[in-house]
């Protein structure tokens, strides 16, 4: 399973700024006052969302994948062997 599906595979931490202790209050108010808006989720609070400057929206990536395609290779490379 992927991280985003679930399962037994992966455990999963959020741990947003405000709760990880070794973060002070201090150090949050000054760094957080010097990021861009839009950026303080994603450095502080676990959050994943695209920026004004991304090349392709989320919208657009998701559009592009597709379970009818089938893949260009029906092996998987061995990365044991750099592919060869």
């Amino acid at each position: 399973m992927t991280w985003t599906e679930g399962g037994t595979d992966y455990f999963r931490y959020e741990v947003p700024a405000v709760e990880c202790p070794r973060i002070t209050k201090d150090f949050w108010s000054v760094n957080a006052g010097a990021l861009v808006i839009g950026s303080i989720g994603q450095e502080y609070e676990c959050q994943f969302s695209e920026t004004r400057d991304s090349v392709f929206s989320y919208e657009s990536i998701q559009n592009a994948l597709s379970d009818e395609v089938l893949p260009l290779f029906s092996d998987p490379i061995d990365e044991g062997t750099g592919g060869t």
